[in-house]
């Protein structure tokens, strides 16, 4: 090789250092774009294609996705995938929850400057919209009916990123999996037993106190029935207390004033007996008639 040969060699060497000082080359894929940053600060966006960048004064910008920073902006919708996150409900049960949650940058700009760790803001906000929306919720509503409270998350969250403008939406939260931890259904077992177990006395007491007011209601009957004679008593009766029942009452008090063990005989104003009641048969034998 000649000298000639050597210097050309050198010279396209220095030449090609030159430029790859001057102009660099970065080539954006498909469905993502970059933030080309001029001094750190924002310049443009570059679509999906091959670009020349000056290497000594641009920088990408980047979001964070997943724990890993990302200079290639997604497009298209992205999941994340928090877990064990827990539910406090209006029994103040605890109901750990598994989400599935799809977001998607709509506003690159504001996502790399204002959202910029993407998973750590929607974690940030699932939290808060859980524990604004399950307080309300029984465990057994967070349990079975899923679809309820990711709704109810969906639009929680929506609200937050679109008013604080983060350039993210979500698409859609799906509830992976709901489940109550050992210690909580123990828990729950015991306060539910404890539960039943106070209703139940509760009937019981109700039951005892039912009887107790009909005893003593039916003791009152009795002793205004002793105190007046059969037509005082009956004239002053309500229509709809003259009942079978309350002339068998009626009768059975007079039966106990006079001793009688079995039978009582009623006189009528005229002292004629026209009626006679069995006490121990507890029926009436004659048609009662009062004068």
């Amino acid at each position: 090789m000649d000298s000639t040969t050597l210097v050309l060699f050198g010279v396209s060497v220095v030449i090609g250092l030159v430029c790859l000082c001057l102009f660099g080359v970065v080539v954006v894929p498909e469905g993502t774009c970059r933030v080309k940053q001029n001094l750190r600060c924002f310049d443009s966006i570059l679509e999906p294609g091959v670009h020349f960048f000056n290497p000594l004064t641009t920088t990408f910008a980047s979001v964070i996705i997943n724990g890993m920073s990302i200079p290639d902006i997604p497009l298209t919708p992205e999941q994340y995938d928090p877990t064990h996150i827990s539910a406090y409900t209006s029994e103040t049960a605890v109901v750990m929850v598994d989400v599935k949650l799809r977001f998607q940058i709509i506003d690159v700009r504001k996502a790399v400057y204002r959202g910029k760790n993407i998973t750590a803001l929607l974690f940030t906000l699932l939290q808060s919209a859980i524990n604004q929306e399950t307080p309300y919720m029984s465990y057994k509503l967070v349990l079975e009916s899923g679809n309820v409270l990711a709704k109810k998350l969906l639009d929680n969250i929506n609200v937050k990123l679109s008013s604080q403008d983060f350039g993210v939406i979500l698409t859609d939260v799906v509830m992976e999996r709901t489940w109550l931890s050992d210690e909580m259904r123990k828990r729950i077992d015991k306060d539910l037993l404890a539960e039943m177990e106070a209703k139940e006395a509760l009937k019981r007491s109700e039951i005892v106190y039912q009887q107790e007011m009909a005893n003593a209601t039916a003791q009152r009957e009795v002793d205004i029935l002793k105190s007046k004679t059969e037509t005082d008593v009956w004239n002053t009766l309500p229509d709809e207390m003259k009942t079978t029942t309350l002339k068998t009452r009626l009768l059975a008090a007079w039966g106990e004033a006079l001793g009688k063990a079995n039978s009582v005989v009623i006189s009528g104003r005229d002292a004629t007996p026209f009626n006679i009641y069995d006490l121990s048969s507890e029926r009436i034998t004659n048609k009662l008639v009062f004068e």
